[in-house]
């Protein structure tokens, strides 16, 4: 089985995002398939990462041998397969829909897809996005702290007298804001950046979301 996310028109949006059929492949490569107006095993998610499968269709699909086809419900180890009674029960799939107890169908359905002697390899893939933002900082700018500890007194005068007419600050953070100047990332620097009104610098923000 694979999706017909190549073919960009099968794409349906939904609430839950993009929208592809899950089809049934000709071979392991998956680039040639049944089309999903033929016949379509169930719907594929990318960005919920969530695969949506037919029962009917794994039903017919999925059908083992043997009366007992139907009937695995423990998790088999492909070393434990060692006679092909077992070998076909695990391969069956026939969902069970009574209520007296857990069918326990999603473990039919795991066993189903682990063959006698392999394994299940899943991969996963995650997209994010980087934007780069560059603060400048003027020579008048951020020369001056609202920290309480930067001044004393009644007149809030710098407390240390050497920094009069050349007050010095450390830069350890950067804040970025939206439009209504709502705070919405901090970034914070390796190290303090010294600031004073003979210095200018700027600095850039890496934003991955």
């Amino acid at each position: 089985m694979t999706d017909d996310s190549d073919v960009a028109s099968n794409a349906t949006q939904t609430p839950a995002g993009v929208r592809y059929n899950i089809v049934q492949a000709a071979d392991s490569t998956g680039t040639t398939y049944t089309p999903a107006s033929t016949r379509t095993m169930g719907w594929f998610f990318p960005d919920a990462g969530t695969w949506i499968f037919s029962g009917a269709e794994l039903s017919a699909s999925i059908r083992g041998s043997g009366s007992a086809a139907n009937l695995q419900t423990q998790f088999l180890q492909p070393v434990n397969l060692s006679t092909v009674s077992t070998i076909s029960m695990s391969n069956g799939f026939n969902a069970a829909l009574g209520t007296e107890e857990d069918k326990q169908n999603a473990l039919r359905f795991v066993n189903c897809l682990r063959g006698p002697s392999s394994f299940l390899k899943i991969r996963s893939e995650e997209d994010q996005t980087s934007v780069s933002y560059f603060c400048r900082l003027r020579a008048g700018d951020a020369n001056f702290s609202n920290n309480p500890t930067y001044v004393s007194g009644s007149e809030n005068k710098i407390r240390h007298k050497e920094m009069s007419g050349n007050p010095q600050t450390f830069i350890s953070a950067v804040g970025l804001e939206d439009a209504n100047e709502n705070l919405i990332a901090v970034a914070k620097l390796s190290k303090p950046l010294r600031k004073n009104f003979s210095s200018e610098a700027t600095i850039k923000v890496k934003l991955t979301y």
